[in-house]
């Protein structure tokens, strides 16, 4: 029922960060001297590594109430021979169609997107009987995998009568569709007009959708940019989420950043851990379109992206997940800075404190260089972090390493 598909059973979820307050004022590149180690005297070093994300209790929405890694469609089903027995109209990508249909008739049309799309559809009522109903209107998506055909919406589903124009729009996987046409009490015509924007999708997926849970997630590589696409979110489960596995090979701090490309705006994305996956309990959240930096410890997560919003529509996005350098300090040099080498990056910066709150540039050095000297004055204390740019990238921090010199 169309007011079952757009009722609210949650409470939506504040999007937070948890990304440290920095003090970005630039100083000139400070030129050091190298000496050897003995010359530094009694030196005390310490890696303060970043403490991982608090597992928060996230509820995640559950629209259907169905279970978590479910990908069984709740919504009808008809078999292609069925349809087929009807000999299906065609209807263009893109173009406009005039459908008449008798009372008591049943008509199918059959659509096909060559490539992950916008779809859009325009119905003109031709009606003059200002009583007379409506037809029914639904929309199939085929999987090819099963010989039948998933109902994917209804987008009409009540009659208005006389003249009239409705007009909507979905985001669909590549794949075939139906529209089926039920009349009612009474015979229709209407102008149906059919637009489509073509997207690409860099995991592509078929009907109904390859990772729409997390024992189906697709493994993704982090300091990479991928994009993606979710469609309408009301039950047929048809590539309603996208599921991503990454993993973290060390303890680090990582920016997950996401762009709402079309579509999507304001809508949450989901982080969890390994554990809390199981559960459906997520560790992070963050809001489509923004930047979630947050310190994880070596290990396995995931992210969800789902469109929650109303109503559902689905939407375009794009996410890349950005890591830190590793800091890497051989005990028996504890002077000097090392970091483990980032493939693309342009070059490096070092940034110092001595109270470990404000940080300032010190050294910018070249993407070859992973390790430097450092020439700490008696009875000083420093704090040191080190993050890589890439073109217009700036990565997260490393962990901060804390050297201090005895008198």
């Amino acid at each position: 029922m169309k007011t079952e598909r757009f009722r609210k059973s949650w409470r939506r979820i504040a999007a937070w960060t948890l990304a440290s307050t920095l003090a970005f004022s630039l100083l000139p590149t400070v030129a050091l001297a190298s000496t050897s180690d003995e010359d530094l005297g009694v030196i005390e070093s310490t890696v303060i590594v970043g403490e991982q994300t608090e597992a928060l209790e996230i509820a995640v929405p559950d629209v259907n109430n169905n279970a978590f890694d479910s990908i069984n469609p709740l919504a009808k089903k008809i078999a292609k021979s069925v349809i087929d027995a009807t000999k299906p109209i065609g209807l263009s990508a893109n173009g406009k169609k005039k459908l008449s249909i008798a009372a008591g008739q049943t008509k199918y049309y059959k659509i096909t997107m060559s490539n992950p799309s916008r779809l859009n559809m325009k119905f003109t009522s031709l009606n003059l009987n200002t009583n007379a109903a409506t037809a029914v209107l639904e929309l199939y998506a085929l999987k090819t995998s099963t010989g039948s055909a998933l109902e994917f919406d209804r987008y009409i589903d009540s009659a208005y009568g006389g003249k009239g124009t409705i007009s909507t729009s979905w985001y669909v996987p590549k794949g075939t569709y139906y529209l089926k046409v039920d009349a009612t009490t009474a015979s229709d015509v209407f102008y149906v007009t059919t637009k489509t924007t073509k997207y690409t999708e860099t995991i592509a997926e078929p009907i109904p959708g390859i990772n729409e849970s997390y024992k189906s997630a697709r493994t993704i590589a982090l300091n990479k940019s991928y994009s993606g696409l979710v469609a309408t979110n009301n039950g047929s489960k048809i590539d309603e989420n996208d599921f991503y596995r990454f993993r973290i090979s060390y303890d680090t701090n990582i920016s997950i950043k996401t762009s709402a490309i079309s579509g999507l705006k304001g809508c949450n994305y989901y982080v969890y851990s390994s554990s809390s996956v199981v559960n459906n309990t997520a560790i992070a959240s963050g809001i489509i379109g923004t930047s979630l930096n947050m310190n994880l410890n070596k290990g396995t997560y995931y992210i969800n992206i789902t469109d929650y919003s109303q109503p559902y529509k689905g939407g375009r996005y794009s996410l890349n997940i950005v890591k830190g350098p590793k800091l890497v300090v051989p005990a028996a040099t504890p002077a000097r800075l090392k970091w483990g080498g980032i493939p693309g990056a342009d070059s490096y910066e070092i940034w110092r404190s001595t109270d470990n709150v404000t940080f300032k540039r010190f050294k910018t050095v070249s993407s070859s260089v992973t390790h430097y000297k450092l020439n700490i004055a008696a009875n000083t204390t420093y704090y040191f972090k080190v993050r890589y740019i890439d073109g217009n990238l700036k990565s997260p921090w490393s962990d901060t390493y804390k050297v201090t010199r005895a008198a």
